[in-house]
Formats: C-alpha cells, structure tokens, sequence
C-alpha cells in the first residue's frame, strides 16, 4: 500500500484512499484482516484509514453535502459549596 498522502497535497481522495474506505465500510473487513491483503501494518492501516476519512469528511463540508457542528462554549460548573469566590478560608 502507499504511504498516506501528506495534509499539504491536494484534498482529493487517491486510489489507496478509495481502496481502503471500500474494504473496511463496504466489504466490513477487520483491520488485521487488511494486514495481510494490503500487505501493510495495523498502525498504517488505522492512520491511513483516519486520514481518508477526514479527506473525505473534508470534500463533504466543501460541496455542503454535511454541515458543520457548531462549537459548544466550555461548560463551567457552578460552585456546589455554597461559596462563589476562589478564596479559601482557615479555621483559626
């Protein structure tokens, strides 16, 4: 299998690209089942597979296929001892 194409190159998916989301998703094939057919490392396989798959994430957003989700502010939980201050007081 080829290596993974670097984020700087073009946001197209490439043959090992296509290749690899068609057997894992379509075909339902197991990673160390790909081990032996692509001839490559689970490790490979795996970054391989999340790099196409936010290539192609990616290509949706671009044609508006899929939206974005917004981002959600942080939640900051609410004091639950009564206090409301960051001081800490000292029983004398």
């Amino acid at each position: 299998m080829a290596e993974c194409p670097k984020p700087a190159d073009a946001l197209l998916l490439n043959d090992a690209d296509i290749e690899l989301i068609a057997v894992m998703v379509m075909q339902q094939r197991a990673q160390h089942e790909l081990e032996r057919t692509m001839r490559c490392t689970r490790r490979t396989i795996v970054r391989c597979y999340g790099d196409a798959l936010d290539k192609l994430s990616e290509i949706f957003l671009n044609r508006e296929i899929l939206s974005r989700i917004p981002k959600k502010s942080p939640v900051v939980p609410e004091a639950c001892q009564g206090g409301q201050t960051n001081e800490t007081r000292i029983n004398s």
